[in-house]
């Protein structure tokens, strides 16, 4: 019985390959490694099994295979001239298991799509990884990692890997030159694809490269003439692998588009905040020769208004060498923005756009650790360093039951990789961080304050001491922000500082003179210049008015708690855009304040269950802002929740909706505002979470422009409910179901000139169609008729389908958009058909036989 498709793993598929040549009393062994790539077949290198007289093949469970070697499909590549082909192999197993098709892939050897191929790797069996063994030496499987610069060998054709970890010389008298001896017909992936086959180490390059041969050598091109001329027989070696057209291959690396990482606007924004640096060339130039040198960590210490943050976003945006590649965090406690998860959310993405990689769906610590690995064994391939900038260890808010950021910090760092630190003298290394992390054993420097920070913190403290001392309008916005913790806008705080009622015009001026004027000091103006918000100039200053009794009144904080109920008996109304103009929840609640609450967990439960929250947190911060304030609301606490009917808890039940979901909404097909209440709504019905698909339908039935509403599905979170009719290469553009149960679609090419089809689909047999006929252009719309036929329209044909005689009976000029069939009057059947070529206007035909 052949496996299904997934079900032969690659650790199944590497195999040993020994090859017997020469007479009997003078046999000669040859060792390699090989992969099942298709059926019964293995490939491997030539130079491994040519001129054998007897091949044999073993995985993992050591069990030989006779293999049967055709010569005509195997490689020469020492031969002269026109006979000269590649080192590449074809044996046959026949007894060997069936396996499916591999998927393949070609290099882009111009360096269109970027000079490194990444997430590479090689399988097989090399002597270095031999062991010995009661019986003898054995073989063990081993597994390298590395990159391929894509311009390397361009004119050999062949391809280097470098690999990221390499293996020590054999001790002397081992009889092997080089340890990656056994390696050669090891298969090499890129990207989860097959490329090519190890076929050469050469020593010169160090033991860290291992030369391959890719499998487009197999065709001549001329564009690469130092790859040779190819095989003979080219068309029979792509059928072995199961590849009908070698020139429709996939292309690695394709040009690079990875989403640009939010965090390095944010980057741009601090440096804009903290103003031009003065005095600081000689600690620049340090931090510059630190990320280019031996060291890994770098840890500077100073007091407030010491200047760290200046320094530290200076060198980030513009100090560093070019040869350095730098991903940095900056916590802010003024901006609810300094835990673990958020360190997560932000330097995920950083790196996954230096990887030229899409961002990962995963914002957890394990994605970081195996992103930040890809990223040092990159900078190590490419001669290049990687940096990693944490600003404000000391800012930690460590929301309960959470990692402190410092324990984050990755412990592997090399000569190319580095991380540099900053934080207050006190207070200490926080408790989580193991024993032994580089950051314990690391000498902090103290970084002195810039000229000028004295008075400048004098001033602001200053200012803040007369303005609460004002009371009055100033001291209830000192408080107010205090309570907040985080910025908050102009019209929230008018909102908060007055009475029940529309805030008039005069209230809101005079709360923007006061932080824009009054509080010029201690005061800062974030966010975009169209919708600014405030908050304290530094972090001292809000500890600072986190320890005045006025300015801590328990009213403050009340007032927002206050203001956020009523945002929430609102429904938490989606923020205002350009199309939907309307009042939309305020930035703060979406952004910040859920994260105030690790004091209150229950208040801050009942946010995490309502669904409207997050599709408006969604639509105002990102799916992984959103994603990170649900999940600080502790994953521990949500699981201690109490089981609602044998379920999750609905916090967590709304975490599990959004994660699920997040690939699709961090780029959104469509500018609709509604669009992640409309995904979250199918999700949840898939899920069987009937109350929060209730509550999103109901979101989408108040607003202004709801669009479609969805009410149920046939799809469910239980596999064993999922029914797939067959697979199409056109994406299906239509579809219609015949009335003893059949389907039939309508398919073609998205730009409408690739022709279409016209497939009836039998669900007792499925991924075996009808096919009706073949059209011209795409199928748009599809009908069936009562006698049974089928009306197919394109952008020029309306077309009536026999289904018995599988030909079109009749054939009609006409672009159709849409189809319906009905009973007129006295039976009559009509075909309603909205024809393009007459503006949209609505037809009734009558279908004769």
């Amino acid at each position: 019985m052949r496996p299904e498709v997934g079900e032969t793993t690659l650790r199944e598929r590497i195999v040993e390959v020994t090859a017997e040549s020469g007479p009997p009393e003078r046999t000669v062994r040859r060792y390699g490694s090989g992969c099942r790539v298709r059926g019964r077949t293995v490939l491997t290198a030539a130079h491994v099994v040519a001129d054998a007289h007897t091949v044999w093949v073993r995985g993992v469970d050591k069990v030989e295979h006779r293999a049967i070697l055709d010569p005509g499909f195997v490689g020469n590549p020492d031969a002269p001239g026109p006979d000269r082909a590649p080192d590449l192999a074809l044996v046959t197993v026949p007894d060997g298991p069936h396996v499916t098709a591999l998927e393949v892939a070609a290099v882009d050897r111009t360096g269109a799509g970027g000079d490194l191929l990444q997430r590479c790797h090689a399988a097989g069996y090399p002597s270095f990884a031999e062991r010995a063994q009661p019986d003898g030496p054995v073989r063990d499987l081993d597994h390298a990692h590395g990159v391929i610069p894509v311009l390397s060998q361009a004119v050999s054709g062949l391809l280097s890997l470098q690999v990221s970890s390499r293996p020590d010389n054999l001790p002397a008298g081992h009889g092997v030159g080089s340890p990656w001896s056994g390696m050669s017909g090891a298969p090499v992936f890129a990207l989860g694809r097959l490329i090519g086959v190890v076929t050469e180490h050469a020593p010169r390059a160090g033991t860290s490269t291992l030369t391959l041969t890719p499998l487009t050598a197999l065709d001549y091109d001329p564009a690469h003439r130092g790859a040779g001329p190819g095989v003979g027989n080219p068309r029979q070696w792509w059928a072995q692998l199961g590849i009908l057209d070698s020139a429709a291959l996939p292309l690695l690396p394709s040009c690079p588009t990875p989403t640009p990482a939010p965090y390095r606007e944010t980057i741009r924004e601090i440096h804009t905040l903290v103003g031009q640096l003065v005095g600081r060339q000689p600690e620049l130039e340090e931090i510059a020769e630190f990320a280019t040198g031996p060291p890994g960590y770098r840890w500077l210490i100073g007091g407030a208004w010491a200047g760290k943050t200046s320094l530290l976003v200076q060198a980030v945006v513009a100090a560093l060498p070019a040869q350095v590649d730098v991903v940095a965090y900056f916590l802010s406690q003024r901006a609810a923005d300094a835990s673990a998860a958020n360190f997560c959310e932000k330097v995920i993405p950083q790196l996954a756009e230096l990887l030229q990689e899409d961002r990962p769906d995963g914002s957890d610590i394990d994605t970081f650790r195996s992103l930040w690995r890809c990223a040092t064994d990159a900078a190590t391939a490419a001669g290049r360093d990687l940096l990693l900038v944490v600003d404000g260890l000391d800012e930690d808010l460590r929301p309960a039951a959470s990692t402190s950021v410092a324990a984050l910090l990755p412990a592997a760092v090399s000569g190319r990789a580095h991380v540099l630190v900053s934080s207050r003298p006190y207070p200490d290394i926080p408790a989580d961080v193991p024993t032994g992390h580089p950051l314990r054993v690391c000498r902090p420097e103290v970084l002195e304050p810039f000229p000028g920070s004295v008075e400048q913190a004098a001033l602001a403290l200053q200012e803040l001491d007369r303005l609460k001392r004002r009371g009055g309008l100033a001291l209830h916005v000192l408080g107010l922000l205090t309570a907040a913790a985080a910025p908050v806008a102009v019209s929230d705080l008018a909102a908060l500082t007055h009475p029940a009622g529309d805030v008039p015009p005069e209230h809101t001026a005079e709360v923007r003179r006061l932080v824009n004027e009054g509080a010029a000091r201690s005061l800062q103006r974030v966010g975009a210049a169209t919708a600014p918000r405030y908050q304290f100039t530094h972090v001292s200053l809000l500890q600072q008015a986190q320890t005045d009794e006025d300015l801590t009144d328990p009213s403050f904080r009340a007032r927002i708690h206050q203001w956020a109920t009523t945002w929430q008996g609102k429904g938490w109304p989606i923020p205002a855009t350009a199309t939907h103009p309307s009042r939309g929840t305020p930035r703060y609640l979406l952004a910040e304040y859920l994260t105030t609450l690790t004091d209150q967990p229950e208040r801050g439960r009942a946010i995490a269950a309502d669904i409207r929250w997050s599709v408006a947190a969604i639509c105002t911060v990102g799916v992984d802002a959103t994603l990170t304030q649900l999940s600080e609301m502790a994953p521990a606490k949500l699981s201690e929740m109490a089981p609602v009917r044998g379920r999750d808890s609905p916090a967590s039940a709304v975490l599990a909706l959004v994660r699920a979901q997040a690939h699709h909404l961090r780029e959104p097909p469509v500018d609709d505002p509604y669009f992640p209440a409309r995904v979250l709504c199918m999700h949840a019905l898939e899920q069987g979470e009937k109350d929060v698909a209730a509550t999103l339908r109901d979101q989408l039935d108040e607003a202004a422009y709801p669009g479609l509403i969805p009410l149920w599905t046939t799809r469910r979170a239980n596999r064993a409910l999922d029914y797939e009719l067959g697979r199409t290469d056109q994406p299906v553009l239509a579809i219609a179901v015949l009335g003893d149960g059949r389907i039939a679609t309508g398919d073609g090419d998205v730009g409408g000139f690739g022709g279409g089809r016209v497939l009836v689909w039998d669900p007792t047999r499925p991924g075996e169609p009808l096919e009706l006929g073949r059209t011209d252009r795409r199928v748009n719309a599809i009908a069936v008729l009562g006698d049974g036929r089928i009306a197919a329209g394109t952008d020029d044909q309306l077309w009536v389908y026999d289904v018995t005689g599988c030909r079109p009976s009749r054939q009609v000029p006409c672009s159709t958009a849409v189809l319906a069939v009905v009973s007129g009057p006295e039976r009559l059947e009509m075909l309603l058909v909205v024809d393009r070529r007459s503006r949209g206007g609505l037809s009734a035909w009558s279908i004769p036989q």
